[in-house]
C-alpha cells in the first residue's frame, strides 16, 4: 500500500528512515605533534638545556671500582626530553664554555666509590679553562668534565680534580623538538 502526498502532489508518498541522533558528540581524529626547529642562541638556550653534576664511580670488567669519574653534563631539559624520542630529536648545537677547576688531596675508598676531601693542593689550586662542545643528538654531552677523577702524585697522595661555575660564553644551532 503506497501513501498519498496531501500537497497536491500526483506522485506517491515515500516514508524516510528514522534519523539517529547522535549520543556522543563526535571527537576529532587525534592530530600527531609537529616538530618545530628552533635556533637556539645565548638567550634562550637555558630554556632548553640545563647543566647537571655527575658523580660516576668508574668500574673494570669484574666490577670493581677503580676511579672515579667528576663532571658537568650539558642535557636536554626533561619536559622536552620525555615528548621526544631520538628519532624525532635533532640537535646540532655548539657551545663555548668556561669553568674553574679545582685540585683536592683525597681519600678514595674503592670498595664504595666515597670520597673524602683531605685539603687542596696548593700547587694546583683553581684555575680557570675553558672549552666547547658540539652538542649532536640526544647523548648527554659532558661539559666542564673531570674525566677519570683520581691521579696519584710523586709521593703516593691521591688527587681529584673538581670543576665547577661552568658558563656558557657563547652558543649556535639549532634543535628540532616537539615543544
Amino acid at each position: 500500500m503506497s501513501e498519498r502526498c496531501t500537497c497536491g502532489s500526483s506522485e506517491p508518498a515515500t516514508t524516510k528512515a528514522p534519523t539517529k541522533t547522535p549520543t556522543e558528540a563526535p571527537t576529532e581524529a587525534p592530530t600527531e605533534p609537529v616538530p618545530v626547529k628552533i635556533e637556539i642562541t645565548i638567550d634562550n638556550w637555558q630554556e632548553y638545556f640545563e647543566i647537571v653534576y655527575r658523580e660516576e664511580p668508574l668500574k673494570n670488567e669484574f666490577g670493581d671500582i677503580t676511579d672515579l669519574a667528576t663532571g658537568h653534563y650539558l642535557v636536554l631539559k626533561d619536559k622536552y626530553a620525555q615528548k621526544n624520542e631520538l628519532s624525532i630529536f635533532n640537535c646540532d648545537v655548539v657551545m663555548e664554555f668556561t669553568y674553574y677547576r679545582e685540585r683536592f688531596f683525597v681519600e678514595f675508598d674503592k670498595e664504595t666509590g666515597d670520597y673524602t676531601i683531605l685539603g687542596m693542593d696548593e700547587q694546583k689550586g683553581t684555575y680557570e679553562a675553558a672549552g666547547a662542545i658540539h652538542y649532536v643528538r640526544g647523548n648527554d654531552e659532558i661539559l666542564a668534565g673531570g674525566g677519570a677523577g683520581l691521579s696519584t702524585t710523586y709521593d703516593g697522595m691521591q688527587t681529584m680534580d673538581f670543576n665547577r661555575d661552568p658558563t656558557i660564553t657563547r652558543v649556535q644551532g639549532s634543535i628540532t623538538i616537539i615543544e
